[in-house]
Parts: C-alpha cells; sequence; structure tokens
C-alpha cells in the first residue's frame, strides 16, 4: 500500500515535470517570436517621406523610423539620397537595401549596380609614434637600433563612415547616407 503511493507520487512528480517543462518551453517560444521580424509592419507616409516600423505581435511598439531628407541623381545614374533613421532599440540599421522605380509611378524594384552605405559619427584620428634606441652589443661590438611603434589615438573629427547591410547599431538616431549607380536615365 505504502509502495502505492510512492508510485503515485511519483507519477505524478513525473508529470508535473513534463507540464512544467512544456510550460517553460511555451514562454520561450513566445519570447523567441516577438523577438522575430516576420511579424514587423511597414508603414509609408507619403506626406512626410517617412517610414514606421511596427511590431505587430509586440502589441504596436515602434521598433523604428526613417524619414527621406534629400534624393538627387547627377547625369540620370548617380544617385544619392540623405535620410534620418531612428532605432528605438538595438537593432540593423538597414537590412536589405533596395531601390524603387518612381520615374513611371511603377514603385517596382530595380537593379543597382553597385551602392555604398555611411552613416554620420565619430572618427578618431590614430598616429603612428616611434621610439627607437640604440643598444651596444659587446659581445660583437656593435650597435643596433630597437624601434618601438605604437599607434596612439591623437583627436577625433564628425565624418561619414562606411557600413554593410545587416550592421547592428545601438539604438539612437542616424544621419545615414545611400550612394549608388543605377541603370541611366532612370531616377
Amino acid at each position: 500500500m505504502e509502495r502505492d503511493r510512492q508510485e503515485k507520487k511519483e507519477k505524478k512528480k513525473k508529470k508535473m515535470k513534463k507540464i512544467y517543462l512544456i510550460l517553460a518551453l511555451s514562454i520561450f517560444m513566445i519570447s523567441f517570436a516577438s523577438a522575430a521580424d516576420w511579424d514587423n509592419i511597414m508603414n509609408y507616409n507619403e506626406d512626410s517621406d517617412t517610414i514606421k516600423i511596427t511590431n505587430m505581435f509586440g502589441l504596436g511598439k515602434d521598433l523604428a523610423m526613417a524619414q527621406l531628407e534629400d534624393n538627387f541623381c547627377n547625369e540620370g545614374r548617380w544617385c544619392e539620397a540623405d535620410k534620418e533613421i531612428t532605432l528605438y532599440k538595438e537593432g540593423i540599421l538597414i537590412e536589405d537595401f533596395k531601390t524603387l522605380r518612381i520615374d513611371d509611378g511603377s514603385y517596382d524594384e530595380q537593379n543597382i549596380r553597385w551602392h555604398k552605405l555611411e552613416y554620420f559619427g565619430i572618427i578618431e584620428d590614430f598616429n603612428n609614434k616611434c621610439n627607437t634606441k640604440t643598444t651596444f652589443n659587446k659581445i660583437n661590438n656593435t650597435y643596433y637600433n630597437n624601434t618601438i611603434c605604437e599607434y596612439i589615438k591623437v583627436g577625433e573629427h564628425n565624418g561619414w563612415i562606411e557600413f554593410k547591410e545587416g550592421d547592428i547599431f545601438e539604438s539612437g538616431t542616424y544621419k545615414v547616407r545611400t550612394t549608388g549607380e543605377i541603370k541611366p536615365g532612370r531616377v
């Protein structure tokens, strides 16, 4: 009888462990799903040239906002666009760079021959500082020079810093420039 009671307790314990495991995995999967980007919604406001990205399952939490500040093409093929992008949490600044054809109103995705992505930020300046010490070798009566060089920070300045698609940035507001070459005649 005592043995039956022990077996029932053990079965109940195992059952509870399974329930807790399923519950823990469910919580993990919910957090994993809310961290994914497949549920993100992108809205474009044509009046303000603003794109807003919101997480749908995160109950409408804003993830990023981008506003076009300047957009032009030289000779109908060398294009540059400046925009301000705000990340509300750490994330990818530009994940998948695309260009759209707007001259004919189709908004079709266009191939771009090459492109460069940059953000305006602080660039550290360094100089090489070398010290040479002359040493006498008593064994063979010769002198030799031992030079030690260091890369020393001497200041900083603001400028354009190149980055790649998929690079992760801290939350904040960034001035971003995209430059590229499109097919001649397409704006």
